[in-house]
């Protein structure tokens, strides 16, 4: 989150740099539009606040979300997938090149979805393949 609304500019190009250089994912929620920072650890969110503060004059702060996991999803069956999407809308978002993204609250959950979507394809990496 921009914790200063005079430096937006400054804010939305380093969170775009960075996840250009894939030093973060940003995800983007369908329902709300509330920018997501994927990362791996919490180090990595001071690293992110860092270089904000130093490259881009921008400051931020991070809220956690009750999300642990985000796939990528897509599939052959174009109607699986959008009454999928339907279902899950507040748990959908989309990456910067406009990817479908499934945010999962646990590894139980996300196997569970799996099982119940046979249909819908999920995918780790953002290679779709």
């Amino acid at each position: 989150m921009n914790t200063d609304p005079l430096k937006d500019k400054q804010f939305k190009k380093g969170l775009d740099q960075l996840g250009e250089e894939g030093v973060v994912q940003i995800f983007t929620r369908t329902t709300t539009k509330q920018k997501l920072v994927g990362v791996v650890g919490a180090l990595q969110l001071e690293v992110i606040k860092a270089r904000m503060a130093e490259e881009y004059k921008a400051s931020c702060k991070f809220e956690p979300v009750d999300f642990t996991t985000a796939c990528w999803v897509d599939s052959e069956d174009k109607a699986a997938l959008d009454n999928f999407m339907a279902y899950y809308d507040s748990k959908m978002a989309v990456d910067v090149r406009g990817q479908n993204i499934f945010l999962a609250q646990s590894k139980w959950m996300l196997d569970r979805i799996l099982e119940e979507h046979p249909k819908v394809k999920f995918y780790f990496t953002s290679d779709l393949k």
